[in-house]
């Protein structure tokens, strides 16, 4: 079931970025279903081994990147041949209380492509729904190269 979200929404960040007009009328609108399968972040000695909603929070943002950047790189006729990513936060005391206060997002990646991938990475960075919507900068350091070459057994 989750790969089959996934797909959805890969799908329909590449209808709705590909095309110069939006096929569906906004504001386009969200829900979610919650079971209780979470637990509270480590640090509060929770469970370590359960996603936390921090854990969730931190794993749109790269998700997030991800397929914005995905359906540009398909507009540019980019191949991505690998991605991997990892995201960080820091959540620290504010006026506010306790808040995310900075997010890292370390990226790897071969494509096709490295400099217009490098743009089209910027640009999905601008585009990015989950980032935007965040109080806390997102600090993007990418790795982006060529396909390696494979040898042949």
């Amino acid at each position: 079931m989750r790969f089959r979200a996934l797909a959805c929404v890969r799908a329909l960040a590449s209808i709705l970025l590909l095309r110069p007009y939006m096929p569906v009328p906004v504001p386009h609108h969200y829900q979610a279903r919650l079971v209780r399968t979470l637990s509270a972040p480590a640090q509060l000695d929770s469970d370590a081994s359960s996603w936390s909603p921090e854990h969730m929070l931190l794993s749109a943002i790269g998700l997030g990147l991800m397929t914005t950047f995905e359906a540009f790189a398909a507009r540019e006729r980019i191949d991505v041949f690998s991605w991997q990513a990892r995201v960080s936060g820091v959540v620290d005391s504010t006026d506010l209380g306790l808040q995310f206060t900075s997010y890292r997002l370390e990226i790897t990646m071969e494509v096709s492509n490295v400099e217009i991938a490098r743009a089209t990475l910027e640009e999905a960075q601008q585009h990015s729904l989950i980032a935007n919507a965040l109080h806390a900068p997102v600090e993007v350091d990418a790795r982006i190269q060529p396909r390696a070459m494979r040898r042949a057994c």
